[in-house]
Parts: C-alpha cells; structure tokens; sequence
C-alpha cells in the first residue's frame, strides 16, 4: 500500500489486514494468493516490531508454499528463510 511504500506502517496495518481477510473470504485455504498476503502482513508487523504477530503470518505462509509448490521451490524457501529470521529476538530488536 501506499502507508506502506511511505513508512506509515501502523496506517498500513489495517489495510494488509483487511486485504488477508478479503482473500481469506474469497480463496481456498491452500490458495498461493493466500500466502503473499501472509507475508504482506508479516512484514507490516516485523516493521512495528510485533514478533508475536508475525511468526503465525509467516508459519501459514510456509505451510501454503510448500503445499502449493513443494519444500525446494524458491518461494517456498524464501519464507521458510522469514520464518527462521523473524524466530530469531534480536532479528526483529535491531531493526532501527
């Protein structure tokens, strides 16, 4: 979003969330889409560091990957890589 692309993160927060909630109402569960915006939002809350609420964003966004493209899949691994990252405390600590 525009908030986000800005630096407004907490402006663009309900706008990721409201996004999640429109593909979840729309798609099947298992759905690519479904990811992408997974880890929109994921990376909303690693910027307010919220680590609390990312890690489920980023697990269900590894779970629909892998289901949807297999465990070596490039996109696959790029969220497995965020999950490992933001697992990590003072990953999420540092940021400035």
């Amino acid at each position: 979003s525009a908030y986000a692309h800005a630096g407004q993160h907490a402006l663009a927060l309900p706008v990721y969330e409201h996004m999640l909630s429109v593909r979840q109402a729309a798609l099947p569960p298992e759905h690519p889409d479904l990811a992408d915006a997974h880890n929109r939002l994921a990376s909303i809350l690693f910027e307010l560091k919220r680590p609390e609420q990312i890690i489920p964003h980023l697990q269900q966004a590894l779970e629909i990957r892998t289901q949807a493209f297999g465990p070596t899949h490039p996109l696959t691994l790029r969220s497995r890589k965020n999950l490992e990252e933001a697992s990590t405390p003072q990953r999420i600590a540092e940021r400035p």
